[in-house]
This record gives C-alpha cells, sequence and structure tokens, in this order.
C-alpha cells in the first residue's frame, strides 16, 4: 500500500462506517509508514500498542472532520490525563508483597507438607488474578497446582490456590525509556503518513503508557522463565498487560489459556486473538476470531458461559412495567474506540430519557453506569433537570438491579445478554451513527431505540406487549442466548475443565 493510497483513504471516507473502518486500518498499518522496526527483543510492537491507539486515533480523526463536541471532550480528557500516580497492572508488580494474615500462614504451612505432591501436578500461573475467573478456581485446583503471585495474595475468590513470589528483576528505566521514545517516534510518523496527527495531550499520555509497556513486555518474559508454568490463565488478551503474558507466552512455548469474558460489543477492534488456546461461550465469538484474527489460536473450544452455570432460566418474559433500569456502556474517551463512538452518546440517551419520564411521572428509571462510564456526570445531569425523584444511579451488584427492574434498557453490552436470563423485556439504545454491533434487534430479542422519538415508541410498545408478543421476544432471547453465550446446561465450568486437560494431556 502506497503513501499516496493511505492519504487518500482518510479522505476519501465518506460515511460514518467507513471512517471507523479507515482509523482501525490506520492503528494496523503504522509501522508501514514508520521508519523503524516495530519489533524489540522479539516483540512486535505494532501489535502490542493498537489498544493505545484506538482511542486517540479514533479522537484526532473526530476533530479533523469536526465530528467531535471538543469542549466536552476535552473536559473529560482532563480527568484521565493526569494518571501518574494512578496504580495500575504494570506497576502493581513492583510494590513490596502485602503482609499475608495468620491464617493464610497456617493454611500455607499446611500446604507445604504436600508440596512433594503438587510439584507432580501440572501447574497454571495466573499472573492477574480477577473475579472473572475466580468462579473456575475451585474446579480447576482439583487436579493442578493453580498459583498466583504473592503479590496478588488477598484477592477474592483465591483462597485455595498457592502464591508466588515471581522474578521481576528490577525496573530496567533506560532501556524502557528508549524503547517507548523510539516507537512514539514511529507511531507519530507512521500517522502523520496517513494523514493523522496526534494531539499534544496524547502524545504526552502515550509515551508514558510506552515506558509502562516497555516494562510490562519486559517483566512477562522474566516472569514467566521465573515461574515456569505449564500453561497460563488469561480472561483477556488484546490489551496490555495482558497481551505481554499472551505474547511472552507463544515466544516461550507454553500454553497461553484464555476464556471469553464479553459480547462482540465494538467493531474491528476485538478482531484480534493473542492467545493460544481460547474457550469461548457461543458459536458466534469462534466464528469472528476464525474468520478475523490474523493470529490464529491453536484450538478454540465452545464451552459456554460459567457465569450461567447457577442461573435458573426463565421459561416466559414478565410483562413490563415502570422500574426500569439502563444499564451504560462506556463512553468516557479512552473507550471511544472508533470515530463514530460519540462522548457525549451516554449524556444524549439520558437526556431523551429525561423527555420521556416528563410525560410518565409513576416511571421511575435506575442507571447503572458501567464502571468506565461517567456516573458523576450523569448525577450532575440529574440534578440540573429537577428529576431526582424519578431518576437516580445505582452502583449495586448487576444481579440486584436486574431482579429489581420490569424493563430493561441495554446498549451494546453483555449486560443486555444477562437481561435475557432473568426473562426481562429489552430495549436496545443505540444513539451512534453506525448500526448497532450486538444483534439484540436482529433476534427480535429488544426493540430497537436508536433516537428520541424511537424510545419514546419502543417504551409504548414495551408496555403494551400481549402475550403473543411476549412469546416472540422470549423466543428470540432463546436463540441469542444459544448462538452468543452457548450451552446453558450448567456444565461450562466443566467443559472449560476437560478443555485444559487436553491442553495439558
Amino acid at each position: 500500500m502506497s503513501e499516496n493510497s493511505a492519504i487518500l483513504g482518510i479522505r476519501s471516507a465518506d460515511t460514518a462506517a467507513e471512517i471507523d473502518r479507515v482509523s482501525c486500518d490506520a492503528v494496523r498499518r503504522w509501522p508501514e509508514y514508520s521508519g523503524i522496526n516495530p519489533v524489540r527483543d522479539g516483540f512486535d510492537y505494532g501489535l502490542l500498542t493498537r489498544f493505545l491507539l484506538w482511542d486517540k486515533v479514533a479522537r484526532a480523526i473526530r476533530r479533523q472532520r469536526g465530528l467531535e463536541d471538543s469542549q466536552f471532550e476535552s473536559g473529560l480528557l482532563r480527568t484521565i490525563h493526569d494518571f501518574r500516580d494512578v496504580p495500575n497492572e504494570h506497576s502493581r508488580r513492583a510494590r513490596p508483597p502485602h503482609a499475608e494474615p495468620f491464617t493464610s500462614r497456617m493454611r500455607r504451612s499446611l500446604r507445604s507438607r504436600l508440596g512433594s505432591l503438587q510439584a507432580k501436578r501440572p501447574r497454571i500461573y495466573i499472573p492477574f488474578p480477577s473475579p472473572r475467573l475466580s468462579q473456575l478456581i475451585p474446579i480447576l485446583h482439583e487436579a493442578y497446582h493453580v498459583l498466583i503471585p504473592k503479590v496478588d495474595l488477598c484477592v477474592p475468590g483465591y483462597d485455595e490456590v498457592d502464591s508466588i513470589y515471581v522474578d521481576t528483576g528490577g525496573a530496567q528505566e533506560t532501556a524502557d525509556a528508549e524503547t517507548a521514545t523510539a516507537v512514539l517516534n514511529g507511531i507519530v510518523s507512521g500517522l502523520a503518513a496517513q494523514t493523522i496527527e496526534l494531539s499534544s495531550e496524547d502524545r504526552s499520555i502515550l509515551i508514558l503508557q510506552l515506558t509502562r509497556l516497555a516494562y510490562g513486555v519486559a517483566r512477562a518474559r522474566r516472569e514467566l522463565a521465573s515461574v515456569k508454568p505449564d500453561a497460563i490463565l488469561l480472561h483477556t488478551d488484546n490489551h496490555p498487560p495482558y497481551i505481554d503474558f499472551a505474547m511472552a507466552a507463544r515466544r516461550q512455548h507454553i500454553p497461553a489459556i484464555m476464556i471469553q469474558h464479553g459480547l462482540d460489543c465494538e467493531r474491528y477492534v476485538l478482531d484480534e486473538a493473542y492467545a493460544s488456546h481460547i474457550a469461548v461461550w457461543g458459536d458466534s465469538r469462534k466464528e469472528r476470531y476464525t474468520r478475523d484474527s490474523e493470529y490464529q489460536a491453536e484450538r478454540i473450544e465452545i464451552v459456554g458461559n460459567p457465569e450461567y452455570d447457577d442461573t435458573m432460566f426463565p421459561h416466559e418474559l414478565a410483562e413490563a412495567g415502570d422500574a426500569w433500569l439502563w444499564v451504560t456502556r462506556p463512553h468516557r474517551p479512552e473507550k471511544c474506540y472508533l470515530p463514530s463512538r460519540s462522548v457525549r452518546e451516554g449524556v444524549d440517551i439520558l437526556e431523551a430519557f429525561i423527555d420521556v419520564l416528563r410525560v410518565r411521572p409513576s416511571a421511575r428509571l435506575v442507571i447503572k453506569p458501567h464502571c468506565c462510564d461517567y456516573s458523576e456526570i450523569y448525577d450532575d445531569v440529574i440534578a440540573d433537570s429537577d428529576m431526582s425523584d424519578q431518576i437516580s444511579t445505582c452502583n449495586d451488584p448487576l444481579e440486584r438491579c436486574l431482579s429489581a427492574a420490569n424493563l430493561v434498557f441495554t446498549e451494546d453490552s453483555t449486560a443486555g445478554m444477562d437481561a435475557m436470563t432473568r426473562g426481562k423485556v429489552l430495549i436496545h439504545l443505540h444513539f451512534c451513527q453506525t448500526p448497532p454491533v450486538v444483534p439484540f434487534v436482529d433476534y427480535k430479542a429488544a426493540i430497537p431505540a436508536s433516537n428520541k422519538t424511537m424510545l419514546c415508541e419502543g417504551i409504548d410498545v414495551a408496555l403494551d406487549m400481549d402475550s403473543s408478543t411476549l412469546n416472540t421476544m422470549f423466543r428470540g432471547q432463546r436463540a441469542f442466548l444459544r448462538d452468543h453465550a452457548g450451552p446453558c446446561d450448567s456444565h461450562a465450568r466443566h467443559r472449560f475443565r476437560d478443555f485444559v486437560a487436553s491442553i495439558l494431556q
């Protein structure tokens, strides 16, 4: 691809969908125009940096094309750019280990007596323990020696596993800074050749992120060499610091096992898979990875969603009523990976709700913000609108929020699928220039609402559904679960255990 064709791709894109495609292509292709070799110490920074660039390139294109609300986004960016002292996954390993509680010391002392037995069992290392993986610990611990870093000793859900000191090798600040500077210069040149100019603020944050990335890559290599696991387990693999371990494991011929943790809620940016062995929920994700990922996993297997193993699925949909729940997707600038994603989208949806609720005084809306959404802005908008008696935000667990609602509004979010497992009437909110990614409406599993008028109409439809219409939506939701959540038969954890066993044999 010539430089002229790269420039033409940027300038000739007309539709929002074309602009999104160009944005992702620019992120993929910066090494072609950079004048540097992106491979450093065996690691391809062309791949490792994609996650860091999606939001910045999208923002640059929105700015160049006048697509952004610059004042609103600039205000939000000021709250995230000063992150130097914010804890992060890279720096966590450098901290001294926590003092171990007395009961934990006793438990581990008893375990040490079984050391010879444990040593004979395959070692599965979880470099980043998370709640998403903790539910799999009991079934893995039956057959394997499951290890987590000593610094993560007190993470809830990991009481049954052992911890291990890991060799981080100390900081290599000079080498990290040199790598970060070289890669930054390559990125700036590679994007400039495609007529994309990052803002000075984004370049400032990028150099810090690249320094952390260089450190994280070196740490992953040393850590795996120190632990010498038979396999590692990750809950995601396409962004730092998880991709660092997926790529380091590939280089050291260690199986990197990943289990899906959400739906495909974005175009393009979730296409790649870097783990060598992947357990997916259903056919939909397996098909996409097989079709679109440059890296191909050695094995991809459908296991279902372990989180649904303990779910009692409904036999019909309950009628909608005046207890409404809106489960948001992330709208903060760092989560707007494509130019078509407006950082104001969440506020636009809330303002539409305010108008709807003014003429429905009996209705109450609870907003369950995504953990990466701007809940404080919703609170300000609600206060300014004098609607706090009808609208509120809530940080309760999603399960509790869903139980209390009889009409659920979802964006492109896994939470919409969670609502299906509880028999809720569903409205799919999508105030965006491009079509939705998650096909709730295509399956007739939800009512569409892409603007305020459609939201009003959708609510009217939801509140007036007869038994036949409810049954149609119920069948659509069952079909969606079949294709996207996989077998919902309470055996996903056992299938995952068998998948791991087949790898470690």
